[in-house]
């Protein structure tokens, strides 16, 4: 018995170094081979030169896989840097039939991606995207065999990745895209490929996080890279020069990496601009844009911005400019409906009071180039617009409008016209904390003016002058003895159709406007 349980012993000890033997035979056999395949299917389906430091392999207890410093760069492009390098590759998994390899999950440690600059699109090819389909088939290389991948791998794991894209102007910087927590299962470079990961956002300091399918991944002009996601994030404007506020966005994306269509909503519960008096109203947007992934250029096709009660249509372009901080925005704004001017004076002058009401339309241009000095500093808003039913809320403002009406109509005793409504049209322009109004015209019930003038944002001073039509004339705007004296001089100002002509300033303070008559130019018929 002895005997037969040594020889037993022997021969398992002896099976398993030859066990142990093959699978050391087999698996230095499978690293040279599987190097093989892996660097041709990558050379092959991305068009690169591959260079792979190490690739070990363990094929007991599991298919175990480990590479180092995976490069590829695109064929006959040595003047470019690396199409694609990962520091380190990790992956486990098994078999599914003898030689079908299976990774259940794949990590990558230090990628980074270089997208070289593909073909010229203008904003025609553009608008375009939406029409793009998420899903092309890649097309192959004339007369070259298509390798099978060497693994199929379920599962794609990347804790960041840093995506450069390089410009097709060279003055212009190169787009990085800061992705992190990226999973994409099962992965395939041939099909859509689930992912989600978060991405940078506008706002410095809040990401987004994006989940939908991208590829199958181009063999050449990787910038036609197919995308469909859905994205969704919650920031803080704070973080934003001039602008305070949370917000929260959401919508989808559409196309290739270079025209990438988008709509979706932004929503806050109180935004506005930075400042002590300022206010900050509900605001809620609905937007069609598209993103240019190369540059992170958008080009803004429909924007319809509900603030409070006031609606506002715009479309336009928010540009990313070589060597500043932020963009540049330029955009076309006009009300499809009447707004509340109210609301827009809360957001520039006055949170709690604003200092004029009624209703507004608005038809104009805004542009606002990147800094860090406050918005309104750099902001410039020029346009045409109209105001009915105007109410002043300042009372001695009102209270003058509400003289000049009674006068005007030739009944300066009647206390019963009151709160007058007025309205006024004209031309505005805003640079520079300055609000100018180069061409205004401004009615009441039995009065007209036309003026121009400036008011300062910040410093709230007021300086117009303009020339005040009454229907009545100048006799008929007195009371008592007054009423009669005035009557023999009423022809000196009865002048260009009026019953009254008076040139006026304003001058002062907007809570302490100074109003005076220019006697000169009213009698002389001047401006």
């Amino acid at each position: 018995m002895k005997k037969w349980g040594l020889v037993l012993a022997v021969t398992l000890v002896a099976c398993a170094a030859i066990a142990f033997a093959i699978g050391w035979r087999v698996s230095r056999d499978a690293e040279p081979r599987m190097r093989e395949e892996l660097e041709r299917w990558l050379s092959v389906r991305l068009n690169s030169d591959v260079q792979l430091d190490s690739l070990e392999v363990w094929l007991r207890p599991r298919l175990r896989v480990e590479g180092r410093n995976l490069v590829l760069r695109l064929k006959n492009r040595p003047d470019l840097p690396p199409f694609i390098s990962i520091a380190r590759i990790s992956g486990s998994g098994g078999f599914t039939t003898l030689r079908a390899k299976r990774l259940d999950e794949v990590r990558l440690e230090g990628v980074q991606i270089t997208v070289p600059p593909g073909r010229k699109a203008d904003l025609e090819d553009l608008r375009e995207a939406g029409r793009l389909a998420a899903a092309q088939a890649p097309a192959s290389v004339p007369g070259t065999a298509e390798p099978a991948p060497p693994f199929i791998i379920e599962r794609l794991v990347a804790s960041s990745a840093r995506v450069t894209v390089m410009p097709r102007d060279p003055a212009r910087d190169a787009l990085e895209w800061d992705i992190r927590d990226l999973v994409m299962e099962p992965f395939t470079l041939d099909a859509p490929t689930p992912f989600r990961a978060t991405i940078d956002t506008p706002l410095p300091r809040d990401r987004a996080g994006v989940k939908g399918q991208v590829g199958p991944f181009p063999r050449g002009d990787f910038d036609q890279l197919p995308i469909a996601a859905e994205y969704l994030f919650a920031g803080d404007v704070g973080s934003l020069p001039g602008l305070d506020g949370k917000i929260e966005a959401h919508g989808s994306i559409l196309g290739v990496l270079e025209r990438l269509a988008t709509s979706g909503t932004v929503s806050s519960p109180a935004i506005g601009l930075r400042g002590k008096d300022t206010g900050r109203l509900v605001m809620s947007s609905a937007f069609e844009a598209v993103l240019d992934g190369t540059n992170g250029d958008l080009f803004l096709t429909k924007v319809t911005t509900t603030l409070a009660d006031s609606v506002f249509e715009t479309s336009g372009k928010v540009l990313r400019v070589p060597g500043k901080r932020g963009r540049h925005v330029t955009l076309a704004v006009k009300t499809p409906a009447r707004a509340d001017v109210a609301d827009v004076m809360r957001l520039l002058v006055d949170g709690s009071h604003p200092p004029l009401n009624g209703r507004l339309t608005l038809n104009g241009t805004l542009d606002l180039p990147p800094g860090d000095t406050e918005l309104l500093q750099r902001l410039t808003v020029e346009g045409t617009f109209g105001l009915t039913r105007l109410r002043f809320a300042n009372s001695d403002v009102q209270g003058k409008v509400d003289d000049l009406s009674r006068r005007g109509q030739g009944k300066p005793a009647d206390t019963s016209i009151a709160k007058v409504p007025s309205d006024m049209k004209g031309r505005v322009r805003i640079r520079r904390q300055q609000l100018a109004l180069p061409s205004v015209e401004f009615a009441a019930p039995g009065a007209a003016i036309t003026a121009s003038g400036s008011y300062g944002l910040a410093s709230e001073r007021l300086q117009f002058r303009g020339v005040a039509k009454l229907d009545a004339s100048m006799s008929r705007t007195m009371t008592g003895a007054r009423r009669f004296l005035l009557r023999p001089i009423d022809p000196l100002f009865r002048k260009q159709g009026a019953g009254t002509r008076l040139v006026v300033d304003v001058r002062g303070t907007r809570a302490a406007p100074v109003v005076d008559l220019d006697v000169g130019a009213t009698l002389k018929g001047r401006k």
